[in-house]
């Protein structure tokens, strides 16, 4: 049977085939990557967030045992319970750090408990907790401040360091990363 082709001739794409091909690979990639970065911040939101109440669960499970041994003491002037020492203080910030499985490096908080003569909330209660992982920050109101602050957990925020602005300053800081020094507790 004869050949109705050369057999030296090879069979290849051609010029225009090939620019159809990445022309259709690069509709699919601009359609593409706007909703993998969707996802990706999505990722870094529950990742914060998962931080953040890992830290919320640690402190306060550390303000209940320190209340439950009264080493939370109140204090007239503040009119919030406060650690009965710098001792304690220290210790308490050591133990939220080891519960919540981070270091002193990973990241910053502080946090005030509720007023003592707040009747909804007769138990040392977190109040305010603010958390910053070096990179997004996120703040945990325990009720509505106003319709600005509302209670529960608020929106994740791009942030390096916890802002030098406390939301309350007529509640004071009960505990804060800051406070912390290795080297009477180190890790």
């Amino acid at each position: 049977m004869a050949r109705f082709c050369d057999s030296n001739q090879k069979r290849g794409l051609t010029l225009v085939e090939l620019i159809v091909v990445l022309v259709i690979l690069a509709v699919l990639a601009a359609l593409l990557v706007p909703s993998l970065t969707g996802y990706i911040d999505k990722a870094v939101e529950k990742r914060i967030m998962l931080q953040a109440r890992s830290l919320m669960t640690a402190a306060q499970a550390t303000i209940d045992e320190a209340y439950a041994k009264g080493q939370l003491v109140y204090s007239a002037a503040a009119d919030a319970y406060v650690p009965s020492s710098a001792a304690v203080k220290q210790a308490m910030i050591k133990q939220i750090l080891d519960l919540s499985e981070m270091s002193e490096d990973d990241c910053e908080w502080r946090f005030s408990i509720t007023v003592a003569s707040n009747t909804d909330y007769p138990t040392a209660k977190i109040d305010i907790l603010e958390f910053c992982n070096k990179e997004h920050s996120i703040t945990y109101r325990l009720r509505n401040i106003n319709k600005r602050y509302p209670g529960g957990w608020s929106g994740v925020t791009r942030q390096t360091t916890l802002s030098p602005k406390w939301p309350r300053p007529y509640t004071p800081i009960c505990l804060s990363s800051a406070e912390y020094d290795p080297t009477r507790y180190p890790s």
